[in-house]
């Protein structure tokens, strides 16, 4: 989940100027510019004009209270989120803090629905998903064989993939073509590896995973009214 949340972070600050990179999500976001930073490409609003650069902690609270009063106006879910908390590198605190970001700013515009976002964009996964025979009754075991993936870029190009070919495969194999044929030929950005659908392991990480398919919608916002 911190590589996915961190490569999806490092997607949106390549755009500022100078670019930013995240290389230790937990590290880097505690004096609150990194999240200005994304909150600023994200929304369009200006923070960084706030930001107190200092190595003393109450001016890393400061900043990253104004980050949290900015999403709290946006009614961004902030539950047991606290300035302490981030600013201390508190992993799940933090984990939690970008999901809701994403949730908020990437699955609810995608599908234009901001209580609904998971339900919607599941809706709209098994609609394309169906018609080749690939149920997907979650974000987690029903991605693992990387069907689901296929089946998703088959229905928005269906040069790209064949399925009789991909049931010879193994999981991890069908996965790889998944996220690379998802990048090279729909622009996808690859957030996902193979061991982050992996079942074997953990299982897959449900909010990896709806970071990632988010993203087909959100490239491809017209094939939601199409069936």
């Amino acid at each position: 989940q911190k590589r996915t949340f961190t490569r999806w972070i490092n997607l949106h600050l390549e755009k500022c100027e100078p670019p930013i990179e995240v290389e230790d999500l937990f590290q880097d976001i505690q004096d609150g510019h990194v999240l200005m930073a994304l909150l600023e490409e994200l929304s369009g609003c200006k923070l960084l004009h706030g930001f107190k650069k200092s190595s003393h902690r109450i001016f890393r609270l400061n900043n990253i209270a104004k980050v949290l009063s900015f999403l709290e106006e946006r009614n961004v879910k902030l539950v047991s989120i606290d300035a302490a908390d981030v600013a201390d590198g508190n992993a799940s605190i933090i984990l939690g803090l970008i999901w809701n970001i994403i949730l908020f700013f990437q699955a609810s515009a995608a599908t234009r629905e901001h209580n609904k976002a998971i339900k919607k964009l599941l809706q709209w996964v098994q609609k394309r998903t169906r018609r080749f025979g690939v149920a997907v009754q979650d974000f987690g075991k029903s991605w693992a064989s990387g069907l689901a993936f296929l089946a998703v870029i088959k229905s928005i190009d269906p040069s790209l993939v064949d399925l009789r070919k991909a049931l010879l495969r193994t999981p991890r194999e069908n996965l790889e073509e998944a996220f690379r044929t998802a990048h090279y030929s729909l622009g996808i950005p690859r957030l996902l590896e193979p061991e982050d659908s992996d079942v074997s392991v953990n299982g897959p990480d449900e909010q990896s995973i709806i970071t990632y398919v988010s993203q087909f919608l959100e490239h491809f916002p017209g094939l939601e009214e199409v069936e």
